[in-house]
């Protein structure tokens, strides 16, 4: 399997990334300077049609969306035990946790960024600060909790959903400090090898 990872620092692709490097799998990292206008070549919108990334290439065929593409990997490699079998119980809490993360708690950190460190001065929307930080808080409380007396999310079973987790807090960890076993379980996660290899 020949794999390309269209892949910039300090973006989503990390988680990407991350996963690759846990399951041991060769790839070769594509470096596209999407912050610099590279995303947007009629060449690369040929990868990805909005110029973003990741993109991973799979043998000539390529599928976006950090999500989507971790959900693939993993399922694709579950000798490597980085999500609960399909005939589990524990995989009705991996698919919750899951889509906690990307569709619940992503959306009010990413606003977060986007109006306060990435918009135009002008264009940035403090209501929206402010209301997302309302709701991320929130997220975070859940999240606590749930790490409460736990290793991983899933308990003892390290998987896709700490990589996702992992990266998403690190977007804001001033937030996630007052939370202390969210902290303390981000800073531990960040102490994988795999992790290390990653992080630019």
């Amino acid at each position: 399997m020949g794999i390309k990872l269209y892949y910039t620092p300090r973006t989503r692709a990390v988680r990407v990334r991350w996963l690759l490097e846990e399951l041991a799998l060769p790839y070769e990292p594509v470096n596209i300077d999407i912050f610099n206008g590279e995303g947007s070549t009629d060449e690369y919108k040929q990868i990805h049609p909005l110029g973003c990334v990741p993109a991973l290439e799979v043998d000539g065929e390529v599928i976006f969306e950090s999500g989507a593409v971790c959900d693939w990997l993993t399922d694709l490699h579950a000798d490597k035990n980085l999500a609960p079998s399909i005939d589990s119980i524990l995989r009705m809490k991996y698919k919750q946790w899951f889509y906690f993360i990307l569709a619940t708690m992503e959306p009010h950190a990413w606003n977060i960024v986007l109006h306060r460190n990435i918009l135009p001065k002008e264009q940035r929307i403090p209501e929206i600060v402010t209301t997302s930080e309302k709701q991320y808080v929130e997220s975070l409380s859940v999240i606590e909790e749930e790490l409460r007396g736990k290793e991983f999310l899933l308990g003892k079973q390290f998987s896709t959903l700490d990589i996702l987790l992992t990266t998403l807090l690190t977007w804001m960890p001033k937030q996630v400090k007052p939370f202390e076993n969210t902290y303390e379980y981000m800073k531990k996660m960040r102490t994988r090898k795999a992790y290390k290899l990653v992080v630019d």
